[in-house]
């Protein structure tokens, strides 16, 4: 008797099993249903390559269905257990089903016995899984962003020291202080002082860090003569730039998986949260399930392009005239902007402003995004 065979010792004639997988750092625990019966759960090492033994010994040939949360330890589980014959989802865990007594007994088994019994029941609908290449575009560029924000930190802690400090900045670097002159003047400063030099420096390293991440992530896309393309067609767009393009093929990878316009807007959370019961229906703010990293890229590319583009000015003007705040205008445009997008990349041909088109229904694609 094989090892495996020796740690089930489970003889059963159930025609599909159903594991639910609560993913850990350290352990793993894992919840086994078989013919919609709890057959097992247990704790193991993180090893998908025994996992996928266990299972199978476990099956006895019969199909096996396993998911797991979205979250820190991303797809490579996906990937590996589908390599081995499994079947694997990766759930939204706001999807998951819940009852009063699982929200106030949470526990590692108890969330792996969620997880199998919903899959059973066929009550949870895989997340988009990327491409190994996408998801490596998504990495650099949120990393990307990641040292934007520490270098507007460091920039807001160098300021902070000079007024603190009473330096006076000189009139004609009142609002270029980022410029190379500027950094001049702030390096002259430094000179003198051991704690400006700090923060200087910081924000040299951090300066730098960036631009290594952009050198690569351009490195990158360009490896990829399917990526080059999308990138060079998505720049004819108004307000989109290098950045943003990059942003979008790294976060959406497949636009044919989003069935329509609205669909798309869903997931980059430019559309509202809705409330009704009988006959009241309550218009909420937008909706808190979004992409967050697409919703900004958005709207600031929505105030870039209202600058150079006629049309979308127009439209940005035209809500300011029905009353609505510069917020919500901003988000029309927005969203005028994501179909633009949406037209070039199905399409796969440039912006034209004169001959703009809409997007023809995508052939296919999976449409299940969350």
């Amino acid at each position: 008797m094989t090892q495996s065979k020796q740690f089930f010792e489970l003889q059963t004639s159930a025609a599909d099993f159903h594991a639910g997988i609560d993913v850990h750092k350290s352990k793993w625990v894992v919840s086994v249903y078989g013919d919609g019966t709890h057959v097992k759960t247990y704790s193991m090492e993180p090893s998908a390559e025994r996992l996928a033994i266990q299972l199978k010994a476990l099956s006895q040939g019969a199909k096996v269905t396993c998911c797991y949360e979205a979250g820190f330890s991303g797809f490579w589980l996906q990937r590996s257990l589908e390599q081995s014959g499994i079947s694997c989802r990766v759930v939204h865990a706001a999807d998951v089903p819940s009852t009063d007594r699982t929200k106030k007994r949470k526990t590692d088994m108890v969330d792996s016995q969620t997880l199998a019994l919903m899959l059973s029941r066929d009550l949870l609908q895989g997340i988009y899984v990327p491409s190994p290449e996408q998801e490596k575009i998504r990495g650099l560029v949120r990393v990307r962003q990641s040292m934007a924000k520490d270098k507007r930190r460091a920039m807001t802690r160098i300021r902070s020291f000079v007024f603190r400090s009473g330096l006076a900045i000189p009139a004609e670097l009142a609002n270029k202080l980022w410029t190379r002159t500027g950094q001049r003047w702030l390096e002259e400063q430094s000179a003198s002082d051991e704690e400006l030099s700090v923060f200087v420096d910081a924000y040299k390293g951090i300066r730098q860090l960036e631009a290594d991440a952009i050198r690569v992530l351009g490195a990158r896309i360009k490896a990829s003569d399917e990526y080059a393309a999308l990138q060079e067609l998505l720049r004819s767009i108004p307000g989109v730039g290098r950045l943003t393009s990059a942003l979008l093929i790294g976060e959406i990878g497949d636009m044919s998986r989003f069935k329509n316009l609205d669909h798309l807007a869903g997931y980059c959370g430019l559309v509202p949260d809705e409330r009704s019961s009988g006959e009241k229906t309550r218009i909420l703010g937008l909706t808190k399930r979004r992409n967050a990293q697409l919703r900004t890229a958005l709207v600031e590319s929505a105030w870039m392009a209202i600058r150079t583009d006629d049309t979308l000015r127009q439209t940005y003007q035209k809500a300011l005239g029905e009353g609505k705040t510069s917020q919500v205008a901003i988000i029309k445009v927005a969203r005028r902007l994501l179909n633009r997008i949406r037209a070039v990349w199905l399409h796969r041909r440039a912006y034209d402003k004169d001959h703009a088109t809409k997007p023809k229904p995508p052939t296919g694609g999976r449409l299940n995004a969350t």
